[in-house]
């Protein structure tokens, strides 16, 4: 379950039921103004440059948010990603991770969102991550990892920091110039972007 807001409309998803689309031009008046149905399960879902992107068991399904309480399908692709844990979109690009074995990782080149392509794909797995450019924050069991995204197809680990944690999340805030890692409901460190110092 979530929910991403772009223009008027608030998009709330949820595993097994698809996308419905609520005007809250009005917030004492909300009105339910659209629906979108993809064909299989939708396990995270972004918005960027206007479009809609959900990661979908073994796919990256694009659509169009030009009428955004009507989107329409742009297009498919097979990402050989097992149930995705996360997705971000920014600018042209598009991440997306999970813990399972096989793609862990990939970056997909949306430039042509009737046409895009993976242009990286590793079996890192990773629990949670997020993005503020250059860099991408993944955090894993063994650690938070920090890749350098300049290159999208070339993603470049430049920092390890070593802890361990059974269920690791990540919050990036990048008004305070810092990411809180942590294990679901304690705060482990705080990490100072983009510097990357440690600061507890």
């Amino acid at each position: 379950l979530g929910v991403k807001v772009w223009s008027d409309y608030a998009y709330l998803y949820s595993k097994n039921e698809g996308i419905k689309i609520v005007d809250i031009s009005d917030s004492l008046n909300l009105q339910l103004a659209g629906t979108y149905s993809p064909d299989s399960p939708v396990y995270s879902m972004d918005i960027a440059s206007g479009r809609l992107y959900l990661a979908e068991q073994l796919k990256l399904e694009i659509a169009d948010l030009s009428d955004p309480a009507h989107p329409s399908l742009m297009s498919k692709l097979d990402t050989d990603i097992f149930e995705p844990r996360k997705i971000r979109a920014v600018d042209d690009y598009v991440y997306i991770v999970s813990s399972k074995l096989g793609w862990a990782f990939a970056v997909v080149d949306a430039s042509d969102p009737y046409n895009p392509e993976v242009i990286y794909s590793s079996t890192e797995t990773f629990y949670n991550f997020d993005v503020a450019m250059p860099y991408g924050y993944f955090a894993t069991v063994d650690g938070l990892h920090i890749k350098d995204l300049s290159t999208p197809s070339s993603p470049v680990t430049v920092f390890h920091y070593h802890f361990f944690l059974g269920y690791p999340t990540l919050i990036i805030s990048p008004d305070e110039g810092r990411v809180y890692i942590g294990d679901i409901s304690w705060l482990l460190s705080e990490l100072s972007l983009p510097s990357l110092k440690v600061i507890d």
